[in-house]
């Protein structure tokens, strides 16, 4: 049988094989971008996320209200530490600490590297008399 013989023996599609068929290997594509996004997400989590998060002691004999990067962290009181739950690897860090009054007290800004080399630890120190 000759390569054009075979050829006519081979029975024409309906639209509903040639859809069953797409959607087979749609669904192997689908399933590998889900797994994929999956994998990547889990990689991000494990980099995203440094093994000490920034801890920020308060040496002032008043109450403060701590910031990073404008996002409230919580609220310290004398003589206690606070820390964050999440650092990511890039940027800097504004570290700003308000009194009651709302008002910026002490603020001080870090790069990764720099948080890195003193520990993830930033103290605040009493505060000058005016």
């Amino acid at each position: 049988m000759t390569n054009v013989s075979r050829m006519a023996t081979i029975e024409p599609l309906g639209s509903l094989q040639v859809a069953v068929m797409l959607m087979r290997n749609h669904n192997h594509w689908v399933l590998a971008g889900v797994l994929l996004l999956l994998s990547l997400l889990l990689v991000g989590a494990c980099f995203g996320d440094p093994a000490a998060p920034i801890r920020i002691e308060n040496r002032t004999d008043q109450s403060l209200t701590i910031f990073i990067n404008d996002i409230y962290v919580g609220d310290v009181a004398p003589g206690v530490e606070i820390k964050n739950k999440r650092v990511t690897f890039y940027g800097e860090f504004l570290i700003e600490a308000r009194d009651a009054q709302g008002e910026t007290i002490h603020s001080e800004k870090f790069t990764y590297e720099e948080l890195k080399r003193i520990d993830w630890k930033v103290v605040i120190p009493p505060l000058q008399s005016k």
